[in-house]
């Protein structure tokens, strides 16, 4: 099977579960200490979505600075957009994330991008109304699902629907299955 490096940031309001979904996905549990993350870490893994093999560097962030999102963005090829659908705060956050998520990308593909309502275990009441949602994602070209990361409920839908449209595009790019590129220091766009 051919194996392709993909980068993916995961951005939110602090306190949203960025963390925690990052973790979930890729150790299958918590592993850093419960709190807000000072910075941003990178976590790897390697995913199988046949025909091909994805090498996944997932980027979690602790802050909430745009420029600096923007500047790691712009080496991403993927972004997982989250707010805890219990608070309408960070949901209204996610539309100064979509600023640099939307700018040209020069010799590059445009990013792809997942919105994610987490904590849904936790809610009473839903923040944002549905179709406002359903509106939001599909006027801002992204995919949209509900996740529980710390009840593990739904919480890989996310990176799976990326993987899929990553393999979608390099088929659709190459024509086929592609062999894998032999240099590993190179990534792939």
């Amino acid at each position: 099977m051919s194996t392709f490096r993909r980068r993916i940031i995961v951005v939110g309001k602090s306190g949203v579960g960025k963390t925690t979904l990052v973790e979930k996905f890729c150790y299958g549990e918590r592993q850093s200490p419960e709190g807000h993350t000072e910075v941003d870490s990178t976590h790897e893994k390697t995913v199988s979505h046949p025909p091909l093999t994805l090498d996944l560097s997932v980027i979690d962030t602790g802050t909430e600075d745009i420029s600096s999102i923007e500047m790691t963005m712009r080496m991403c090829d993927a972004v997982i957009f989250v707010y805890d659908a219990g608070d309408r705060d960070s949901f209204e956050l996610i539309k100064e994330f979509l600023i640099p998520f939307q700018k040209p990308r020069p010799f590059r593909e445009p990013l792809f991008g997942v919105l994610v309502a987490n904590k849904s275990e936790t809610k009473t009441k839903e923040a944002v109304p549905f179709m406002e949602l359903a509106n939001f994602a599909k006027d801002n070209h992204l995919e949209f699902v509900t996740c529980s990361a710390l009840e593990g409920d739904q919480f890989n839908i996310p990176f799976r629907a990326l993987a899929r449209t990553f393999t979608q595009k390099i088929i659709s790019i190459s024509g086929g299955v592609p062999a894998p590129y032999s240099n590993p220091k190179c990534i792939i766009l």
